[in-house]
Formats: structure tokens, C-alpha cells, sequence
């Protein structure tokens, strides 16, 4: 899902109670057939949750960029092959007519 412009569809604030902090989410979603649905919810957790949720989604922000980054490297090579495969006369690239 792509959050509006401007807007963050999970935000975190200082909570009312002591040593915690309080998360809200709000989302959109919408199906096939026109279906829509919004989902609101919000929770206060511990400082440390929020901390252990924090390093969490680093981690798979990290493992995330590590994946596109990884199929941006292959992509690469795969293109240096074929141009080094071209030269070499062993391939020919096909151009499409559109």
C-alpha cells in the first residue's frame, strides 16, 4: 500500500501512562471487486516493545534494501554477460518491433 502524500499510515506519541508509548495505525485497503475496508487501531506499549519493534523493523528494512540491492547486482551481471556474450558474436540480441 502507498500511504498519502504527506501522511504515515503508522505514527507513533508520547502516551499518558508512564514508560510507554503509544502507537496508532490507520490503513486502507480495497479488493477486487471495489471492496474497501479501513482499519483503525491503536495500543500503548512499553518502552521496551517500542525498542524491540524498532530494532525489528531496522532489521527488515535492512533485509529488504539488502534483497534490492542484491537483484539490482544481478541484473547488472546478467547484462555485462550478454553484452560480453554479444561481442563475442556466441549471441544475438533481438529488438522488438513495437
Amino acid at each position: 500500500m502507498t500511504p498519502m502524500a504527506g501522511t504515515s499510515p503508522i505514527k507513533a506519541a508520547k502516551s499518558y501512562r508512564d514508560r510507554s508509548v503509544s502507537v496508532k495505525m490507520s490503513l486502507r485497503v480495497s479488493g477486487y471487486s471495489a471492496d474497501h475496508a479501513k482499519i483503525e487501531a491503536a495500543t500503548a506499549i512499553t518502552t521496551d516493545q517500542a525498542r524491540e519493534l524498532a530494532a525489528e523493523l531496522v532489521a527488515l528494512a535492512d533485509a529488504a534494501d539488502a534483497k534490492a540491492e542484491a537483484a539490482e547486482a544481478a541484473k547488472e551481471r546478467r547484462r555485462k554477460w550478454a553484452d560480453q556474450e554479444v561481442a563475442a558474436g556466441r549471441m544475438v540480441r533481438f529488438t522488438s518491433l513495437r
